[in-house]
């Protein structure tokens, strides 16, 4: 009975002794597997300026960079005409993430969309302002 209670004390230690020190341990085989992703990334973080005007402008922002591989997350910001973008750099690159967008008929930093998909684009969708005769 006695090896029995010290079997039961060891274990509880170490249980313990486990649990609390250092990095928390994954608990199952997906939480592993993120774990084991996460450690081989090159994860970048970057926002950046996108010229939109309405809702639809919102989901075709966020469903083209979506549709790239190697982007974890994407948010538009409609009211600040930002982007914000967390992808793996060694799958995609931040250069071509912005020409995706200017292809869809989005301006963005460095790439201008092309006049003719920006003009093919619904009329909520125009965001750029035009220049009056009298401003010319």
């Amino acid at each position: 009975m006695k090896n029995l209670i010290y079997v039961v004390l060891l274990l509880t230690a170490i249980v313990f002794a486990s649990g609390c020190c250092g990095e928390a341990k994954p608990k199952n085989a997906i939480d592993r597997m993120k774990a084991k992703v996460t450690m081989n990334k090159t994860v970048g973080k970057t926002e950046f300026m996108v010229g939109g005007a309405c809702g639809m402008c919102e989901d075709r922002i966020e469903n083209t960079v979506k549709k790239i591989q190697g982007v974890n997350s994407v948010d538009y910001d409609l009211e600040k005409q930002m982007v914000y973008i967390d992808f793996d750099e060694k799958i995609v690159k931040l250069e071509d993430i912005k020409k995706a967008i200017a292809a869809k008929g989005h301006d963005t930093e460095d790439f201008k969309a092309d006049d003719k998909v920006y003009d093919a684009l619904p009329g909520c969708c125009k965001y750029r302002v035009e220049e009056t005769p009298e401003k010319k």
